[in-house]
């Protein structure tokens, strides 16, 4: 085992014994016969995992985070993408848990606080000119480049993530979903927010701070200006019903390639 994955395993042991202390010191003794059956401690466990998620997603939504290093050495002045790198905007984190638990209003929520597709077009022209890293050139117009806004895909890994909790994935969810936590994991190190959040019970931390953020409707509304139009049909033609649509399109796809956003 290497000195890095001993620290990390030191520090896992660490946060465990920190969470059985806290646990210990919370909840009071419950005799045996009195004990909530398995569905109950399981519901519990899953209202306290959708409230960390609940954290995350406005931390990556709405916290303080700089731009990938090395990407480019400024910000691409695309539409007016160059604007949204800007922190104006000040926030104040939520504790809601409807917005997480199953339900419809929960279910609402997630279906509506994120585009329909992360994935833009740019013009070629502009990507070269601009000093944008080249990414795929998009198979339904050979004039413009596809990118997906990094942010959106975290959130969309967290949408996975709550509805593995609330049991409405299906087993076939869980390789993708693995890659999901994993993914949200590097970007979090990679972003670590540095806020020193308050408390006024000595549990709760960083709840009613307030927060320089990203404005999230601006990026929201840029997103959906320069989204690749023929995200989804081009989707659709990837599954085994639709596959006749490739004709209309003239692409070709990978067979085996299973859409993200499904």
């Amino acid at each position: 085992m290497t000195d890095k994955d001993s620290y990390s395993s030191s520090l896992s042991r660490d946060a465990s014994d920190d969470n059985s202390q806290a646990c210990s010191e919370e909840l009071p003794f419950i005799p045996l016969d009195s004990r909530p059956q398995r569905k109950e401690r399981n519901y519990i466990l899953v209202l306290c995992l959708l409230e960390l998620i609940q954290l995350v997603v406005f931390g990556l939504a709405f916290g303080l985070r700089k731009p990938t290093e090395g990407c480019h050495k400024q910000w691409p002045d695309v539409n007016g993408y160059s604007s949204l790198s800007a922190y104006n905007k000040t926030v104040t984190y939520s504790n809601d848990l409807h917005l997480v638990e199953p339900s419809n209003f929960g279910d609402h929520f997630w279906n509506t606080f994120m585009p329909n597709s992360a994935v833009v077009a740019i013009a070629t022209d502009v990507v070269k000119s601009q000093g944008i890293p080249e990414s795929a050139v998009s198979p339904t117009n050979s004039n413009v480049m596809l990118y997906q806004i990094d942010g959106f895909h975290e959130l969309h890994c967290l949408w996975r993530l709550r509805r593995l909790l609330i049991g409405t994935a299906t087993r076939t969810d869980h390789t993708h979903t693995l890659h999901c936590l994993n993914y949200i994991r590097q970007t979090l190190m990679c972003n670590l927010d540095l806020t020193l959040g308050s408390t006024t019970d000595y549990e709760n931390y960083g709840l009613h701070d307030k927060r320089v953020c990203r404005d999230y409707e601006a990026i929201f509304a840029w997103t959906e200006r320069n989204s690749w139009k023929d995200f989804e049909p081009y989707q659709d033609m990837k599954t085994e019903h639709h596959k006749a649509k490739l004709k209309s399109l003239n692409a070709t796809v990978d067979p085996d390639y299973k859409s993200p956003y499904v």
